[in-house]
């Protein structure tokens, strides 16, 4: 079974039975949606990693990120996430706002296409106020610490910033993100 302290791998299938928790062949979340995803999310402790192994992942309500974690594909060539055209994939948003608290959460997203995600306006929020109109892939708060590698995003879309990838910075420039080794294909703001 999978150790439950940081460290531990959760694994996500798209098909199969639930298993050991131990590998793709054995996953101990399966499904071919983001409710999947987001249950091995929640299971994970900060630390932990999120294995997304090989297939194609209907996300139809965005993936909740609030804790350190690595988030990883078996490669951004046979694992995708697709928001439908409806949906923003993700949100990187740690519990507290406050610049400098020491709280920041750090996230690595490693080996995943994401295609057709959509940050629409939410009506009655500010832009960019929980990822509102902003990053149609991925919206990451500006106090989480963030890693993209070796990602594919197509066709992803956001009603006013980051077609893509959005970061709302403000006033709160201390906190660092790279994006390494990833490919952008038509993306729309």
């Amino acid at each position: 079974p999978v150790q439950a302290g940081p460290g531990a791998i959760r694994y996500v299938s798209a098909t199969g039975t639930v298993g050991s928790g131990t590998s793709c062949a054995s996953p101990g979340f399966v499904g071919s949606s983001g409710t999947a995803i987001q249950s091995a999310i929640d299971a994970a402790n900060s630390g932990d990693a999120v294995r997304i192994c090989a297939g194609t992942y209907s996300i139809s309500t965005r993936l909740e990120v609030a804790k350190s974690l690595t988030i990883e594909g078996d490669g951004a060539s046979v694992t995708t996430l697709d928001g439908l055209g409806t949906t923003q994939i993700m949100i990187i948003q740690d519990n507290n706002l406050t610049p400098n608290s020491g709280s920041e959460i750090t996230v690595d997203v490693i080996g995943l296409s994401f295609i057709n995600g959509y940050a629409a306006a939410i009506p009655g929020v500010g832009e960019c106020v929980d990822g509102n109109r902003c990053g149609g892939a991925i919206y990451i708060e500006s106090e989480s610490n963030f890693g993209i590698t070796n990602c594919f995003f197509k066709n992803n879309y956001a009603n006013f910033i980051g077609g893509a990838v959005a970061r709302f910075i403000g006033n709160y420039q201390t906190v660092p993100g790279w994006i390494t080794n990833s490919t952008f294909e038509s993306n729309t703001a």
